[in-house]
């Protein structure tokens, strides 16, 4: 039994990582980089769009539906035709694998605008594991309006 002063005075416990940063959240925060990177040049082309993005993505599919509308896709857009000038700021991620999804939230810097304003958004991608693969299959940007819309 414990006497009164080791209760009032505990040994100090272990220090515990939090959380600590596997390989597989660092390739999704990867394969999220490049989707992004991707769609602010509009290379809609490139074969990591097909391998990295799920079919079953409505946005995915008006893009491979014809060139129409993969135009308005882009018009639509937040960040397509950005190009280069787009910063990724921060990454953060969030993976279950038990269940197969994962989150990978990013802070994106853009381009200052017309008025010299330098924007700031943050997406969400959405990702699970589709027939083994890890695959994106939403997008969100809570804090940008309509956001790029995968």
């Amino acid at each position: 039994m414990a006497t009164s002063l080791e209760i009032l005075r505990p040994s100090p416990s272990p220090v515990k990582e939090l959380n600590p940063v596997g390989t597989l959240a660092r390739d999704l925060e990867d394969r999220s980089s490049t989707l992004i990177k991707l769609i602010a040049l509009q290379d809609w082309e490139h074969p990591d769009i097909e391998r990295y993005l799920d079919p079953a993505s409505l946005a995915n599919q008006s893009r491979k539906s014809s060139s129409r509308a993969r135009k308005a896709c882009c018009d639509r857009s937040t960040i397509a035709g950005i190009g280069p000038e787009l910063k990724i700021l921060s990454v953060s991620t969030e993976v279950e694998e038990d269940e197969g999804q994962a989150s990978v939230w990013m802070l994106l810097s853009l381009p200052r605008d017309v008025h010299g304003l330098v924007r700031e958004i943050i997406t969400i991608m959405q990702w699970r594991i589709d027939a083994g693969r890890w695959k994106c299959y939403e997008q969100t940007a809570p804090q940008a309006g309509s956001g790029f819309g995968i």
